[in-house]
């Protein structure tokens, strides 16, 4: 099977695509912006009804952390 990678999936068209890729033997691989497993799950249901999360095989969460752009400084040397 071949390999496919959606980064940031946005929408319903998005998620069908991959969703039907899936169906037919493909590995596809997405980013989806949710705060957990059960959110994104709410979320590609809300987007395609009919869809099957029993094809996904694995969950990775990622959550960000706010950070203040004043704690970050950057030192450029130029020689002359």
């Amino acid at each position: 099977p071949h390999v496919l990678v959606i980064e940031e999936v946005r929408n319903a068209h998005e998620l069908k695509v991959a969703y039907e890729a899936a169906l037919s033997g493909h590995l596809v691989c997405i980013t989806f912006h949710a705060k957990d497993e059960q959110a994104a799950r709410q979320r590609m249901v809300a987007m395609v009804p009919h869809i099957d999360c029993s094809l996904i095989k694995a969950w990775f969460c990622q959550k960000g952390k706010e950070v203040n752009a004043d704690d970050f400084t950057v030192e450029i040397k130029v020689e002359t």
